[in-house]
């Protein structure tokens, strides 16, 4: 008789895929410690930040890139599939400096304001 094991400690969403990006340590940090308060993981703060970056800047012209940030750090993360080639691809339209990292960084940047804003 066999029997087959099912976990249920982590379910398999099809949707979501594994990535590597670089991405700014300290902002990373923040993002991490407002997940924690909300009990959330900070993969979907993450993609709260891209799903209003992707519906805020659209435009050429419409992203000036800051300064890159000088503590980025490579991070294995799993994201939307679709919204991550989404911010990809809007990347590439914003300008041919601006990298998906970058986006992702600013959508970092909201997440954070609007946790500020409520203390």
């Amino acid at each position: 008789m066999i029997i087959l094991y099912i976990s249920n400690i982590r379910t398999v969403d099809k949707s979501r895929s594994h990535f590597t990006t670089t991405l700014s340590k300290s902002l990373l940090d923040q993002i991490k410690e407002i997940a924690e308060r909300k009990n959330s993981s900070y993969n979907f703060l993450l993609e709260d930040g891209m799903n209003w970056v992707y519906e805020t800047y659209y435009l050429k012209g419409s992203f000036s890139l800051p300064p890159r940030p000088a503590d980025r750090i490579k991070i294995n993360t799993t994201f939307n599939t679709s919204l991550f080639n989404k911010i990809k691809s809007r990347a590439k339209r914003l300008g041919k400096n601006i990298h998906a990292n970058d986006l992702i960084e600013e959508g970092m940047k909201y997440v954070i304001g609007l946790e500020q804003d409520l203390f």
